[in-house]
């Protein structure tokens, strides 16, 4: 289903891409064509008459509810003679939300949906990272030792293992001393240089478009925030089942993330 809705979700952002382009071009104060209009109304039904189902099935609802909002309100607005400023408002913000929808689409795609094994793919993480990082190929088969231990209860330490594998892969292709020498500065609040910002650092110097960059950019961001998660994450012995087999989903949602990341640094 995944490639499915991955090929409409590409025809909705070019159908978009083509109506901002034609939407900036506007310059009236309304928007008056009937045809720019009827083009607002044709693009927001092929968001819902197939893809809001589609994100929602695929556990996208934090994604589809806000993109429902701003295609409805663009309905609306096609409805009469309007402000423009109104309509860019709109499509600004699901701008802003397609490449987080592409890269969930593109994670999905390529981790696996079963439980974590040692797969080919694994063994091919493996064997690149021994002769890269050794430390970093440890930390990562330490990660799927655990994730296969039907007695463990507790999924933070693999979750642990698998962020350490990856920072240590992004230290070696972005040590700090070259990113202060290339001028990065650190975002806001940060005291070192977060993984989003290694990862664009090393596609940068690889020559690689901010396009390619995206889906790992936003891959390597999610991982501190899902580890941050699952520390904060408390049960009660009541729960424990439940506790076991959220943190067993949080972890291999997580490794899928962790593998994307490492597949496109280590150009598997």
């Amino acid at each position: 289903m995944n490639a499915g809705v991955a090929q409409q979700w590409r025809e909705l952002c070019d159908a978009f891409s083509a109506y901002s382009d034609r939407l900036n071009r506007n310059t009236a104060v309304n928007v008056n064509s009937q045809t720019l209009r009827d083009e607002t109304r044709e693009l927001a039904q092929i968001y819902f008459r197939g893809i809001r189902h589609s994100l929602q099935q695929l556990q996208l609802t934090d994604l589809a509810e806000p993109l429902s909002i701003d295609f409805e309100a663009l309905i609306v607005l096609a409805e009469g003679r309007n402000a423009t400023a109104s309509y860019k408002k709109h499509v600004k913000s699901i701008r802003k939300l397609i490449p987080k929808v592409t890269s969930q689409l593109e994670v999905q795609s390529r981790g696996p949906s079963s439980a974590v094994s040692s797969s080919e793919t694994d063994q091919q993480i493996l064997k690149m990272l021994n002769g890269l990082v050794p430390t970093a190929a440890l930390s990562y088969q330490q990660a799927l030792l655990d994730m296969a231990d039907p007695r463990r209860v507790s999924f933070r330490g693999p979750a642990h293992e698998l962020r350490e594998s990856l920072r240590e892969v992004l230290d070696h292709f972005a040590p700090a001393p070259d990113m202060d020498k290339a001028g990065v500065k650190l975002d806001r609040d940060q005291k070192k240089y977060t993984m989003k910002q290694k990862v664009r650092f090393i596609f940068k110097a690889r020559e690689r478009s901010m396009t390619e960059s995206t889906v790992p950019e936003d891959a390597a961001s999610t991982i501190d925030e899902m580890i941050a998660s699952m520390t904060r994450s408390t049960y009660d012995r009541g729960s424990l089942s439940a506790h076991q087999e959220r943190g067993k989903k949080a972890c291999e949602q997580l490794k899928r993330y962790v593998d994307v990341v490492l597949h496109d640094l280590l150009e598997l």
